[in-house]
């Protein structure tokens, strides 16, 4: 006997299991770094899951062309998310595809300083074979000033003019602060994701399987240990096992997964009807990414003439030279990147703006 009343839809909602011996959740740009150490060389299946597309492998053909350009942030592939601040809502990108934000960003290379690693509870000196394999797989070198887009060359001048010191590699943590072209992974006009660096690699190898276009929505939490996670693939439910996890899903995208586990503030659990499996104060707080303001510049109609080529010429870069340097609070150490930026607006227009960032600030919030 159906125990569905008559008249009402029937929802059958297929449901697959499956096992792992490690699960890396999120395809991003820590994602394919970690799939990709943990499916080389070891016999322990592995599986990577990302909520966006994978086009396979670098040389498969299938990449869209905006994803692979490095001068513009790509529209697509996108989250969508936005966020409240002092000029309303405002959209906070975030890429949905294998190789996450590093398939979608401006390809800055800026590495961390000894004392920013001591302040995250990391020893500088254990990073530097990691930072030296990184720059073996991901291909980095400076822009050339004869390809600097006109404001990022006519920032750069102006900074020089300044007094502004122009620097060898302004991502050098121990070079001396001031502005350069920075450092960027591109190769042979590619804009060079982790995907490409880290995971392919091993694909094709039997141990590894990514299943793309699964969109991850909470671990079931027994005791103290994660046990299984239910993720929708389609119009399937895949309920997977494994004997690790290991959270990749970004700024975003982790502290949400863990909050529908019931790992958070229990007073906001509580509010939400999740059960409350490991309560932590902070997790979903605090989140400051990229802080800082952008001043708007109004371009000139030789400005605007410029752009117009730039782009018919396949020359505009939307970002391309960095400025490091310190406020009146900063102490000892650089604490302000300055970063010129040309953005489309939804009219077509271009706007040019200088992004002002504080990160130190953001730490000690």
């Amino acid at each position: 006997m159906s125990m569905v009343p008559a008249g009402e839809p029937r929802w059958i909602i297929p449901v697959s299991r499956m096992n792992f011996d490690v699960v890396v959740v999120g395809g991003g740009s820590a994602g394919c770094a970690v799939a990709g150490a943990f499916g080389a060389g070891t016999r322990r299946s592995v599986c990577l899951i990302e909520a966006g597309p994978d086009y396979g492998r670098r040389g498969s053909g299938r990449w869209p062309r905006e994803i692979l350009n490095p001068r513009q942030r790509p529209r697509t592939h996108d989250w969508s998310y936005v966020a409240e601040n002092v000029d309303g809502v405002v959209p906070e990108p975030r890429a949905r595809i294998i190789g996450g934000c590093s398939a979608h960003n401006q390809c800055a290379i800026v590495r961390p300083s000894p004392e920013d690693c001591a302040g995250w509870g990391w020893e500088a000196a254990e990073l530097v074979e990691v930072g030296r394999e990184i720059e073996r797989r991901v291909p980095t070198a400076p822009y050339a000033d004869e390809d600097l887009a006109f404001w990022q060359r006519a920032f750069l001048e102006a900074a020089v003019a300044a007094g502004i010191r122009r620097v060898a590699d302004v991502g050098d943590p121990a070079g001396p602060d001031g502005v350069a072209p920075f450092h960027a992974n591109v190769r042979e006009d590619v804009r060079w994701n982790a995907a490409f660096a880290f995971l392919d690699p091993v694909r094709g190898h039997p141990n590894v399987t990514v299943l793309s276009d699964t969109l991850v929505d909470r671990l079931e939490i027994e005791g103290r240990r994660a046990v299984t996670l239910s993720c929708l693939e389609g119009d399937r439910v895949l309920e997977i096992t494994a004997r690790l996890f290991v959270l990749c899903a970004g700024t975003y995208g982790s502290p949400a997964i863990l909050l529908r586990s019931g790992v958070g503030p229990k007073r906001d659990l509580d509010a939400l009807g999740i059960p409350v499996r490991v309560e932590r104060a902070g997790v979903g707080l605090n989140l400051h990414d990229h802080p800082g303001v952008a001043l708007e510049y109004e371009p000139s109609a030789a400005a605007r003439a410029l752009v117009a080529v730039e782009l018919a010429e396949r020359r505009l870069y939307q970002s391309q030279v960095l400025l490091r340097a310190r406020s009146s609070s900063a102490g000892d150490r650089a604490d302000v990147h300055v970063a010129p930026y040309q953005a489309p607006t939804e009219s077509g227009d271009w706007q040019s703006h200088l992004l002002v960032f504080n990160w130190r600030r953001a730490l000690a919030a």
